[in-house]
């Protein structure tokens, strides 16, 4: 019976352990008028007001040559976009920063190693009328 226990436990543990090892960010937002979408080379997200952070995972396939395009605008707040392809020890690193009133032109940004690619964006409060375009090409 003891045995038994253990080993309902060990399989508990294990499974635990490899149920959040795919939970590297999470989402946690809250927004009014928000369209997101995140298909495998592309995501954008547009909105009314958004607050929080929200995570677009695209994947660097052989399909890419390896570059991310992105642009953007908010008219209120400020929020900044990381990105985390795991090219260093760091868990994200800084892509931009937007600010009220600000539009971000089409950039590139590039290389990125092959593999899954996370774009996280984060507010500092509540951001007003925006649109976030990214693309793998």
């Amino acid at each position: 019976m003891k045995r038994t226990r253990k080993l309902a436990a060990a399989a508990i543990i294990l499974i635990l352990c490899f149920s959040l090892e795919g939970c590297r960010y999470t989402s946690h937002w809250k927004a009014t008028m928000f369209v997101h979408t995140n298909t495998k080379h592309e995501a954008s997200m547009s909105f009314s007001d958004f607050e929080g952070t929200m995570v677009h995972t695209l994947k660097n396939d052989s399909d890419t040559k390896g570059r991310l395009r992105y642009s953007g605008k908010i008219t209120a707040g400020e929020l900044k976009i990381y990105i985390d392809d795991n090219q260093s020890k760091e868990e994200k690193r800084l892509l931009c920063t937007l600010r009220a009133g600000e539009e971000l032109p089409e950039t590139i940004y590039e290389p990125l190693n092959q593999g899954t690619v996370y774009v996280i964006v984060e507010t500092s409060g509540s951001c007003e009328d925006g649109r976030l375009n990214f693309e793998l090409e």
